[in-house]
């Protein structure tokens, strides 16, 4: 369906794997777990990914999944909180992806992640204060890589959803129509004068007309037909575009 893919970055516990699963439901698109991939390249937790190796080592296992992340298309990659930190990995996303941005109140995330001991970055931090400290230290950079941004409190994430889901088909099919109106129908109209005018010129060709009016309906018929053909390339070839825009 889409030419690119649709990368879910965000804070801890803004519900980038529910989104996922509902854009994927929505469009029938594969998801990629970014975390839950590298645990299982890695043949270990995140946690420990952390303890072994540190977070750097960790970063890097995100960089480097994000540029082969550039072979595929129509795909959901849902990123780790901390993936869009870097410049780099946020080059990488827009390279072939359009980025969404999840957010959610700190009292939210609270309540998304008390019970949940696999996020490093949270230990002994599970209070409003402390997440909102992190939050707001990574706020600017969420912000610069995200195209579009999307709540996901509890109370309106059935609604951010359906708006995203509306947002992400409405413009692309407003852009469709606009492609349309200006290019396709005049291609098609150029080529339905091309043929009458061949179709007229057979007509016309028993001696009424002189040779040089025939040889200049003629090319008027080829002329027309060519600006027919023409327009309808341009018509296809920006259709594709379109489905690199969304947002």
């Amino acid at each position: 369906m889409f030419s690119y893919n649709l990368v879910l970055i965000g804070f801890m516990g803004t519900g980038k794997s529910t989104v996922a699963k509902y854009l994927s439901k929505q469009y029938h698109m594969d998801i990629i777990e970014m975390d839950a991939l590298i645990e299982q390249r890695e043949g270990m937790s995140i946690p420990e990914i952390f303890q072994v190796h540190g977070e750097p080592y960790f970063r890097s296992l995100e960089t480097n999944l994000l540029k082969e992340m550039q072979n595929y298309e129509n795909k959901i990659i849902s990123c780790g909180g901390g993936a869009a930190l870097r410049e780099e990995n946020v080059r990488e996303m827009k390279k072939n992806g359009k980025v969404i941005l999840l957010t959610a109140r700190p009292e939210t995330i609270l309540e998304r992640t008390r019970e949940d001991n696999s996020r490093p970055l949270l230990k002994d931090r599970k209070n409003p204060e402390s997440i909102t400290l992190l939050m707001e230290q990574r706020r600017e950079k969420y912000l610069a890589a995200a195209d579009i941004s999307v709540a996901t409190d509890n109370k309106g994430l059935f609604e951010s959803l359906t708006k995203l889901g509306a947002n992400l088909s409405y413009k692309r099919n407003v852009l469709k129509k606009q492609i349309t109106r200006i290019v396709q129908y005049p291609g098609i109209i150029g080529c339905i004068l091309g043929f009458v005018f061949a179709f007229t010129m057979n007509f016309m060709n028993d001696g009424r007309i002189t040779a040089l009016e025939v040889k200049s309906l003629s090319v008027l018929a080829v002329m027309l037909l060519g600006i027919g053909i023409f327009l309808y390339a341009v018509y296809k070839y920006a259709m594709y575009k379109a489905e690199k825009i969304v947002m």
